[in-house]
Order: structure tokens, then sequence, then C-alpha cells
């Protein structure tokens, strides 16, 4: 038997994965754009970008790619 998934479900599942993939691309290629702007116009000293840069790792951006990813498959499934 074919379960029967919602409208509201589905936009529900697609705009979640949108937020997914919008902080992974923040982590991975935003924020670290940002704070080199930051070091440029001398807002942010090297070693306060540097521990900025530290706190934020980039591997929760490459584990929100890949959540957004299995949330996409699940789905489509």
């Amino acid at each position: 038997m074919i379960a029967f998934v919602s409208r509201a479900q589905t936009i529900g599942d697609l705009v979640w994965i949108a937020f997914l993939l919008f902080m992974g691309a923040y982590q991975l290629w935003m924020l670290p754009a940002q704070v080199e702007r930051q070091v440029r116009a001398g807002k942010l000293t090297a070693a306060d970008a540097k521990e900025r840069l530290r706190k934020s790792n980039p591997k929760y951006g490459y584990l929100a790619f890949l959540a957004a990813f299995c949330s996409l498959v699940a789905l489509l499934i």
C-alpha cells in the first residue's frame, strides 16, 4: 500500500532542505569571506579572525550538506 504524503508535509520538507543547504553554504563559503573582509577593513585582527574561524568548524557545513542530501533522497523515495 502506497502511503500518501500531504502537500504541506512535502513543502515543509523542502523548506527544511533549503535551510540545511543555506546553513552549509554559510559555514563553508560565506563566513570565511565575511571574516576576510572584516580583516581587510581593519575591524578584526588576524588573531581574532583565526579564533572565529576555528570556532566555526567547516565540518558542520559538510554535515549540513550531507543531511540535506539524505533528506532529499528520503523525500524522493
